[in-house]
């Protein structure tokens, strides 16, 4: 399931403070695996300071001063299992997927229901650009539950709150801080 936002938003230079922008999801599953995708004019990626924020409160810095240095703009995936960002050297794109900074697997078993937020900081001075483009492409886990008992995700293979299939199972579940079982 992919999210995406298109703000256009300047990430200021040096010293002008942090960005932000969001994404909300108004689907309830339980995260298997997250991606982000980002795209930045920044005419120097490694100035930045980029972290993702879930509904639940978790961040995640995605990138530490360390997205490839010099290149002039970046168009990447950060994805826990891909083969690696491609930092093509001075003046070129930072192009292809692999890990950030931290794991996004700290966002796995959550809830996407809710508001993301990407943060960027430019944390040198001189270069400037902003956020082009950046998206969540989820992969759905097992079903979370909410605090009263009831299952609250319903997706593809998932009990759903309205159905009786293996409801009492699904409620139990919930009730030890299980996630929901699939059919």
């Amino acid at each position: 399931m992919d999210y995406v936002d298109n703000p256009g938003t300047p990430i200021p230079d040096s010293g002008g403070g942090a960005v932000s922008t969001d994404i909300v999801v108004p689907d309830s599953f339980g995260i298997a695996d997250v991606d982000v995708d980002f795209i930045t004019d920044h005419t120097w990626t490694g100035d930045l300071v980029m972290t993702v924020t879930s509904p639940a409160g978790t961040v995640v810095t995605i990138a530490d001063r360390d997205l490839c240095g010099s290149e002039s703009t970046a168009d990447v995936v950060f994805d826990d299992e891909g083969p690696g960002i491609n930092c093509a050297g001075f003046g070129a794109p930072a192009t292809g997927s692999g890990p950030g900074t931290e794991a996004l697997s700290a966002f796995d078993g959550e809830d996407a229901a809710g508001t993301w937020t990407l943060t960027v900081e430019d944390n040198a001075g001189g270069d400037t650009g902003s956020i082009q483009q950046w998206s969540l492409h989820f992969d759905v886990g097992e079903s979370v539950c909410a605090g009263d008992g009831a299952c609250c995700t319903d997706g593809p293979g998932m009990v759903s709150e309205g159905l009786d299939t293996e409801q009492a199972s699904c409620e139990a579940a919930c009730i030890n801080e299980l996630t929901c079982e699939k059919e």
